[in-house]
């Protein structure tokens, strides 16, 4: 395996989604893409994160903003305790809302299996039941970005986006 194989693989999955968000169909006429962003770096020099994207869906007037993850299973528990710190601190500290001019965020996190979600998610419930939102990539090419398929942090209710 090449030494780049790893992050060529991962941004290929991050392009995947992005096809998703900006081409596929949403599940109603009402929902319209934004925008898309990527991070070459941190988003602020606070709040050390730098997001695999951030997209905005606008529905009905209102703005959701949503900030994607994309696991491939490299990254250690520890490192995702360290993300939700710090996504908990960009969600509550005001920074957010400066940075993006909007008031609240979600973040996807899309894996490579079920089992590999529902460990982050374990890992994530034990600081937080809210933003974090969870599904695999089998799920989301199988029935859509949109489809009833993503997890919260507590719970086992299959929910969509909308």
């Amino acid at each position: 395996m090449l030494k780049s194989e790893p992050f060529v693989l991962h941004q290929l999955a991050v392009n995947s989604l992005f096809v998703q968000v900006k081409y596929q169909p949403a599940p109603s006429e009402e929902i319209e893409f934004v925008r898309w962003l990527t991070f070459s770096e941190p988003i602020s020099n606070t709040t050390q994160l730098m997001p695999d994207g951030y997209f905005e869906l606008k529905s009905r007037g209102d703005l959701y903003s949503m900030f994607c993850e994309v696991d491939r299973g490299t990254e250690s528990l520890k490192i995702w305790t360290e993300k939700t710190r710090l996504y908990l601190k960009l969600a509550t500290g005001g920074e957010f809302q400066q940075l993006f001019h909007q008031e609240r965020f979600r973040v996807l996190v899309i894996a490579e299996t079920e089992r590999r979600s529902s460990q982050i998610r374990q890992t994530v419930a034990r600081q937080t039941s809210k933003i974090f939102w969870f599904s695999t990539f089998n799920a989301i090419n199988r029935q859509g970005l949109f489809a009833a398929h993503w997890i919260r942090p507590e719970g086992d209710d299959r929910l969509s986006l909308f």
